[in-house]
C-alpha cells in the first residue's frame, strides 16, 4: 500500500497516495475547468441523478457534489485499492454514494486487469491494445447503467461521466434505456485500449448534440430532447 498523505486541493481535504497519479487527477478535477461544459450546458437538473463511472479516488464526484449540491451522485470504481481512498475522500459529502463495481453492458463478474499504466489505468478489457498480456488483479461484480437507473428510481440521468479505460466500447455497443434517458454524457474515449470506442460512441449517441472538443480525449454530448 502506497504511503498516504493529506492535502487540500481546491478547498477540499483529500487523501492522496505517494507515487501515484492521485494528485494529478485531483488537480485536474478540482483546479481546472475539465468539467465546465457540464455546468454551462446543464445549469439545472431534471432527474437529480449524476453517475460517475470510473470514480478513481472520488475527485470527479466531489466536483459534481460541489457544483450540483442537490443531486444524488453515484460513483462507481472497480479497483478495491482505489475504492478505499475514494471512500475516505467522499466521506464529507453525504450526497455521494460509492459502489465497488464495474460498469458493463451485461451483468456478470469480470476480471479487473492491470495494464501496467498505474492505478488510474485498470480496465476490464481482457486484451487491451496497449498491453496484450495484462495482469489480473481481482474479480469484481459488473453492473449496468440501466440497473443503476432502476435502483435509483429516477427515470433518467442528468449527467453520465464515463471514464472506464476502454470498457466504454462495450457500453456504447449495447445502448439500453440509459442511452435515451441521459441528458448529458461526458466520456473519455480510449481507442488506444479498445479499437472502435469513438465509432461506438458516435452510433450510440447519434441522437445527441456533440459539443466542441475541449482537448484531450473527453467528448461531451447533450440530449436536446431532455433539456
Amino acid at each position: 500500500m502506497a504511503q498516504i498523505v493529506y492535502d487540500t486541493i481546491g478547498g477540499v481535504s483529500l487523501a492522496l497516495r505517494k507515487g501515484t497519479p492521485d494528485r494529478h487527477v485531483a488537480k485536474s478535477c478540482l483546479l481546472t475547468e475539465e468539467f465546465a461544459p457540464c455546468r454551462s450546458s446543464l445549469p439545472k437538473l431534471k432527474f437529480d441523478l449524476i453517475i460517475d463511472a470510473g470514480g478513481y479516488i472520488g475527485t470527479a464526484a466531489i466536483w459534481f457534489a460541489l457544483n450540483y449540491p442537490d443531486a444524488r451522485i453515484l460513483t462507481i470504481e472497480p479497483s478495491q485499492a482505489n475504492f478505499e481512498i475514494l471512500l475516505e475522500n467522499i466521506h464529507p459529502f453525504p450526497n455521494i454514494t460509492a459502489l465497488n463495481k464495474a460498469i458493463v453492458a451485461r451483468s456478470r463478474k469480470v476480471d479487473l486487469m492491470d495494464r501496467g499504466t498505474g492505478d488510474w489505468g485498470f480496465s476490464i478489457v481482457e486484451q487491451p491494445r496497449d498491453n496484450p498480456s495484462p495482469e489480473s488483479l481481482h474479480l469484481i461484480d459488473g453492473i449496468t447503467l440501466d440497473e443503476l437507473i432502476y435502483d435509483a428510481d429516477t427515470g433518467g440521468v442528468d449527467i453520465l461521466k464515463l471514464d472506464i479505460e476502454g470498457g466504454e466500447k462495450e457500453v456504447f455497443d449495447f445502448p439500453g434505456y440509459w442511452a435515451r434517458n441521459t441528458r448529458l454524457i461526458v466520456a473519455e474515449l480510449h481507442n488506444r485500449i479498445t479499437l472502435g470506442c469513438s465509432q461506438s460512441f458516435e452510433i450510440a449517441c447519434a441522437h445527441m448534440e456533440k459539443l466542441p472538443a475541449s482537448g484531450g480525449e473527453k467528448v461531451f454530448a447533450v440530449n436536446q430532447a431532455l433539456i
